[in-house]
């Protein structure tokens, strides 16, 4: 996963005659015309679909973790735009992959919003997470879901209480564990330290696992814990998550 950055430093402005600004203006607008700009609001806990040209936007009320999903339908390159009102960034997937993108960070309250930039007719799978609402499943006490790929399950022990992931296949699994709002775990399954996937390589905090099973014990005092299930693959990616009061 590449980062880029636009520095406004090298940019530099020079004179031009009126006639050729008012040919640009016209040719622009020409151009304009024949595109297809479309805004979409941007889902929070799942999936937005931007075609060429679509951009979403949504705001956030809360200062929150966040988590960002980019996932591409076919093998050509791509870049979309994320930025908001504190940040932004450029995000360029490579030729012939189609795995799933992801990064998180603190984000402040305010408009999040994200384009797509691609020169091809290639959709973009654009997934916003926040720990701030609600998961697709909620635990009490105890018991376990099964997650596929973009779903999350949410949890609040009283008190002392054990989480266990455990994912059946071979492959790579990457879930992101959000406790309260201040600390985000992703854990990748199945993933040696050495060997660390490239579109895994940029994630803050990655915690690689090289089997099939990971467990967190602790004392939460009534933390609310919000999982999802990110891994790159729609394919044998589902992951079971236990929770244990004790």
């Amino acid at each position: 996963m590449q980062i880029l950055k636009l520095d406004y430093n090298k940019f530099e402005l020079k004179p031009y005659h009126y006639s050729y600004i008012l040919v640009g203006l016209f040719l622009t607008g020409i151009s304009l015309s024949f595109k297809r700009v479309k805004l979409l609001k941007l889902n929070i806990n799942g999936i937005t679909h931007l075609k060429k040209f679509d951009h979403a936007k949504t705001y956030l009320n809360l200062p929150s973790p966040i988590i960002w999903s980019v996932k591409v339908e076919n093998d050509e390159s791509h870049q979309i735009s994320i930025y908001s009102s504190k940040w932004d960034t450029l995000l360029k997937t490579p030729v012939g992959t189609q795995v799933n993108y992801t990064f998180w960070q603190y984000a402040k309250n305010g408009f999040h919003q994200t384009t797509n930039l691609s020169n091809n007719n290639g959709t973009i799978q654009v997934g916003l997470y926040s720990p701030i609402y609600n998961a697709d499943t909620t635990i009490i006490n105890a018991g376990k879901v099964i997650l596929d790929q973009f779903q999350s399950v949410e949890y609040t022990p009283s008190n002392l209480a054990t989480i266990r992931l455990n994912s059946k296949s071979t492959e790579e699994s990457l879930i992101y564990c959000i406790f309260g709002i201040d600390s985000i775990v992703p854990v990748a399954l199945n993933t040696d330290n050495k060997d660390i996937p490239e579109h895994m390589r940029k994630i803050k905090n990655l915690k690689p696992i090289p089997n099939n099973k990971f467990q967190f014990r602790a004392r939460w005092n009534s933390q609310r814990i919000f999982i999802i299930n990110l891994s790159s693959s729609d394919k044998k990616s589902n992951v079971t998550i236990e929770f244990f009061p004790g």
